[in-house]
Parts: structure tokens; sequence; C-alpha cells
């Protein structure tokens, strides 16, 4: 795992240093977001690469449900998009394919949502 620690303030680099050699610690000079998910690509060496910025929340099985739909639909499949539940500070929830107007033409492979967290 490789962590890219794009200039933070709040005290990440000592909650990353609890965590020994179980990770990889980058640090850079506050960049933006699409430069931490650059500079992470551009280090890292396995086949798939997934991206948890520090404000998301991965639901337990995520990795596993993506990799599943990967096996499914084979290499002509460059990129998978999540379908991400929403909740706003009152409580609505909906999910990002619904709030984008999506219908994905994936939809023969994916595995139902579970909105268990």
């Amino acid at each position: 795992m490789i962590v890219v620690d794009d200039g933070s303030t709040d005290g990440t680099s000592e909650v990353l240093g609890n965590y020994g050699e179980r990770i990889r610690v980058i640090r850079q000079t506050n960049a933006g977001p699409s430069a931490a998910r650059n500079r992470g690509a551009t280090e890292a060496a396995g086949e798939v690469l997934a991206f948890l910025d520090s404000d998301d929340r991965w639901l337990p099985a995520k990795i596993e449900r993506q990799m599943e739909v990967l096996r499914r639909v084979g290499v002509g499949m460059s990129c998978c998009i999540c379908n991400a539940r929403l909740r706003s500070s009152t409580g609505k929830e909906t999910t990002s394919f619904k709030a984008a107007g999506i219908k994905s033409p994936l939809a023969a492979w994916a595995l139902p949502f579970s909105p268990t967290v």
C-alpha cells in the first residue's frame, strides 16, 4: 500500500508513522489531489490500482466486489466506476449514479448494492 501525504498539516504524518513498514509513505509539498494520485500511480507496481482519498470510506468488501466485476468483464475493462452511497447532513441518502443520472451499461455484471456498513 502506498500513501501519498500531499503536504498535510493535520497530524497525518504522525498517524502514518504508527504503521511502520506495512505501508509505503511518500511525502510531497502540497500540489493537490490530482498530483497526489499521479504520484501514487507512478510509484505503484501492481496490476490493479485503487484510489482512496482522505475523505472517502470504503465498505469492507469494496475491492473484492470490484475485482469480481473485473473478472466477469475481462481484460476489456480498463477502469471500474463505483456507485458510491451518498448521505447528506440531513440523513437523506442516494447513490452517485442516481445523483448523476447514470445508467451503467455494466448493470448486467454488477453485483447487488449492499447498504450495510
